[in-house]
């Protein structure tokens, strides 16, 4: 950390403590999400430090376009929210949640100033941060879901919060480390490599099974192409092998746990499979498909602006949807599915600049992939994103203070460490290359040929 603290814009004693505490604070409520409600206390601390360091700080001025854009969609989508509140007359405490993601932006800029302008530093900071969170909370789930003594079951875990949005915030920190593990070994042996690997996702699976939350297992597929993408070497036949072999060690000791876990994760698979009705899905299944079916037909209702922002679960009152008043429906707070929660009550509208928000956040992180010094920066990137869209398929991600908040922060920090870049995006280029593209204009190649020639590009 020697080396952090020697590129700071402070330079006087109290400078130099305030810098100390406002990191340390920070990365201590990075690693306490989800885990203990002191992360709230940490993360304030922070920002108080932070506050003090800000007469004296050098801020960077190397803002880019894309995240200009983002800042700009995020403040929009807030304030759309705040006129949502005022005009429905709903509650200011909404607001706490979704403003988590234009404070993300905000402590990835102060962060990013803090560590003088160096984006490696700051990459490497949240990395550290983020296996710390996945340290944490998966001793928490095994302190929490494991009797050791009797090798038995508990009840479902979840650190401070509930075991949804608990699984969610330990798989997008473990997905996190596992691509930096992948993407940036340096010189690290891949043998070591392979087994740290393989020891946290086996960690990982099994904190996620004794969480029992089946939605969360829906981004195992993005997470593993982006593994692969961020893999710069294919590993040796013995590598693989004695990865395989630390998986299988692992897996076998832990079936006689797990096994009845997961067996109620995947009964409503086989249930689907089967091609019997929904009625026979698991209760908590069934619910979600009575909330949606309830929820869409309200919404189309009143799709422009939706109902109000916390509306639900009051709007289940209207008389014609014919839903008692003690149904277990009234007694949830959110939809437990992102888009469907938005699209209910703020309408269209505020679920379309959500999508901007979460669309700028995924373009910045295949801008990323065309440069060998920030592709692995724009893989993490793309695996927050594309972990929290899947999430939030089963979920109402900005329900919860702990998912929102990592959002915020992870893809924040993240579009400020991948910088910009004036070349077309890998997947674009990717189309364009293919033959996509139109042809060059007489404007184009007067340009081009005066680059060719020797000039700079216009």
């Amino acid at each position: 950390m020697s080396k952090v603290f020697a590129s700071q814009a402070t330079s006087n004693g109290l400078g130099r403590l305030l810098t100390i505490l406002c990191i340390s604070s920070f990365a201590l409520s990075v690693a306490l999400i989800g885990v203990d409600s002191a992360y709230g206390i940490a993360y304030a601390f922070s920002m108080l430090a932070g506050l003090a360091l800000v007469p004296q700080l050098r801020f960077v001025d190397d803002v880019s376009r894309a995240v200009r854009l983002y800042f700009a969609a995020t403040i929009l989508f807030g304030a759309f929210l705040v006129a949502n509140v005022l005009i429905f007359d709903g509650e200011m405490r909404q607001l706490d949640n979704p403003s988590r993601l234009i404070l993300g932006a905000i402590n990835g800029f102060f962060l990013l100033s803090l560590f003088g302008g160096n984006r490696e530093y700051l990459y490497r900071f949240l990395i550290a941060s983020a296996l710390f969170n996945a340290i944490a909370a998966i001793a928490v789930a095994c302190f929490q879901g494991v009797s050791f003594l009797s090798l038995e079951l508990g009840d479902r875990v979840g650190g401070n919060t509930n075991p949804i949005p608990f699984s969610e915030v330990l798989a997008v920190s473990a997905g996190l480390v596992a691509l930096a593990i992948v993407g940036r070994a340096g010189q690290t042996p891949a043998l070591w490599r392979a087994t740290a690997l393989a020891a946290l996702l086996s960690l990982t699976i099994l904190a996620l099974i004794l969480a029992g939350s089946r939605g969360t297992f829906l981004a195992a597929a993005p997470l593993a192409l982006l593994i692969a993408l961020a893999s710069k070497r294919r590993p040796s036949a013995g590598q693989i092998a004695v990865a395989a072999a630390f998986v299988i060690v692992v897996v076998f000791a832990l079936v006689p746990i797990a096994l009845p876990r997961m067996a109620i994760l995947i009964g409503d698979l086989g249930t689907l499979l089967s091609g019997e009705g929904p009625e026979a899905l698991s209760p908590s299944n069934q619910v979600r498909l009575e909330l949606w079916i309830n929820a869409l037909d309200l919404a189309f209702r009143q799709p422009l602006f939706g109902y109000g922002l916390g509306s639900f679960p009051g709007v289940f009152a209207d008389p014609s949807l014919g839903i008692p008043a003690d149904s277990v429906l009234r007694k949830f707070n959110h939809l437990h599915n992102q888009y469907l929660d938005l699209f209910l009550e703020t309408g269209i509208a505020g679920l379309a600049l959500f999508c901007v928000v979460i669309g700028i956040a995924a373009r910045v992180g295949l801008r990323a992939l065309d440069r060998p010094e920030s592709r692995i920066i724009g893989l993490s990137l793309l695996w927050v994103i594309s972990a929290y869209v899947l999430f939030g398929l089963s979920t109402t991600v900005l329900a919860h203070a702990s998912t929102s908040h990592q959002l915020g922060v992870y893809a924040g920090i993240l579009l400020w460490c991948a910088g910009d870049s004036n070349n077309r995006g890998w997947l674009l280029s990717t189309l364009l290359n293919a033959g996509w593209t139109r042809p060059p204009s007489e404007a184009d190649r007067i340009k081009q040929a005066g680059f060719d020639a020797g000039g700079t590009r216009p």
